[in-house]
């Protein structure tokens, strides 16, 4: 079995774990969520972003940027202890009006404990209409689509994953979020050995 950058060797935790017990009693790998409230988030006034409060929701206008604080909405995760190091899949839960692009811009990085800080922004730009999960039929559709998929190899246990988060295109209409969340792959067993290190 192979073994990713910063992550423990699997079958060595796992034994470590349950002991002279089959190895294949125990899921190593399953997916769970890290979530974000995106409504707490909204920063500034009078700019791209604003609340819905009687749908809960996000609201993104057209021609969002990072110049302006009320212009996109900032947003951080930790990573739990029993993380698998490899990759994370962000996601936005949305209202899809119609079939129509709707560009979203996502600048992220990495903060690691004990190292010096991170300055630099990562920038995906993604159509949520392409990386929807489920086709569109009429109306007000509840979709979930993919932000971003993000490389975590180099990142660690407890560490920060920070983003910044703007619509992007031109298109007449507004986009409504009402969540966001990270996919992750969790190694199935009771957090970490050690309090700051798996």
């Amino acid at each position: 079995m192979s073994t990713e950058t910063n992550q423990p060797n699997i079958e060595s935790t796992v034994a470590q774990v349950i002991g002279n017990e089959p190895k294949g009693t125990m899921q190593i790998l399953p997916w769970n969520d890290i979530v974000g409230e995106l409504i707490i988030r909204k920063q500034g006034t009078n700019g791209k972003v604003d609340y819905n409060a009687n749908e809960c929701a996000v609201v993104f206008n057209p021609s969002g940027d990072f110049n302006n604080a009320g212009n996109f909405v900032p947003m951080s995760f930790q990573l739990p202890h029993n993380i698998y190091l490899k990759e994370a899949h962000l996601h936005i839960h949305w209202e899809q009006p119609d079939a129509k692009s709707r560009e979203f811009t996502v600048m992220w990085r990495i903060q690691n404990d004990n190292e010096a800080k991170t300055t630099a922004w990562n920038t995906i730009v993604v159509d949520l209409a392409s990386t929807a999960k489920y086709t569109y039929t009429s109306g007000i559709f509840n979709q979930i689509s993919e932000l971003a998929v993000l490389d975590i190899r180099n990142a660690k246990i407890s560490s920060r994953l920070q983003f910044k988060i703007a619509r992007t295109d031109g298109n007449a209409g507004d986009v409504l979020a009402t969540f966001m969340d990270g996919h992750i792959q969790f190694i199935q067993f009771l957090g970490s050995r050690q309090e700051f290190a798996q």
